[in-house]
């Protein structure tokens, strides 16, 4: 019964962009949703002044500095840091392009944890998004999901982790680049990696932490049963 549920949210909250015609009403469902823009404290940084800097940013989201710096990025030393924020900062203006409002992104994740909500009372849903934009150098800058997937987002104790490098136009040229197409992902899956793909990935994210698919360590025969 609890697959099945979960398979119908996300139909839901997949059709809901399109379809508004026979959906639950989720008034009572609502979400409060905040957005705290990580990727702009970290790339507003003085790197004349890193640990400054880093005092700073950490006291704005103390649950995301150091593993954003030990685990996802991988650094220990401001030479470190220093050299992320160089090689990443242009990726980081290009995100701003699309995404310095966050207002449409927020509205339309709002309005899917409220499905998840109204399906699932007792989840616990994101309170915070916050984006970030870190490395892109293999397919393990992305998080692993129970069944085996990678996703480029990740859940906190409260807030869901976005991860703008991944989310910049199936056309944006480093997707194209031939060390990323054999290194992190191939051509056919980095045209999902735009703005209209994010609220999809986010729920199948959800959705494996609701419901962990883990017929991948099973035989062939009961993974297509």
């Amino acid at each position: 019964m609890k697959k099945a549920s979960l398979l119908v949210l996300l139909a839901f909250c997949f059709a809901a962009c399109n379809n508004k015609k026979n959906i639950p009403d989720i008034s009572n469902s609502r979400v409060d949703l905040s957005v705290e823009r990580f990727d702009e404290a970290f790339f507003g940084m003085d790197t004349m002044q890193v640990d400054k800097s880093l005092n700073e940013i950490n006291q704005k989201f103390p649950e995301l500095l150091p593993p954003f710096l030990q685990t996802i990025v991988g650094v220990t030393d401001t030479t470190g840091i220093k050299t992320f924020f160089r090689l990443y900062k242009p990726v980081f203006d290009s995100s701003q392009k699309l995404y310095r409002d966050f207002a449409s992104v927020k509205r339309e994740l709002k309005e899917a944890f409220s499905y998840v909500k109204y399906y699932f009372p007792s989840y616990k849903v994101p309170q915070k998004i916050i984006p970030i934009v870190g490395p892109m150098n293999s397919i393990e800058d992305m998080a692993k999901m129970a069944n085996g997937d990678f996703t480029p987002n990740f859940i906190g104790p409260d807030f869901l982790g976005l991860s703008l490098q991944f989310y910049l136009g199936g056309n944006f040229s480093l997707y194209k680049n031939d060390y990323f197409i054999n290194n992190v992902v191939p051509l056919y899956r980095s045209r999902r990696f735009a703005k209209e793909y994010i609220v999809a990935d986010v729920m199948k994210l959800i959705a494996d932490d609701i419901f962990p698919d883990k017929s991948n360590t099973r035989p062939l025969v009961e993974q297509m049963i």
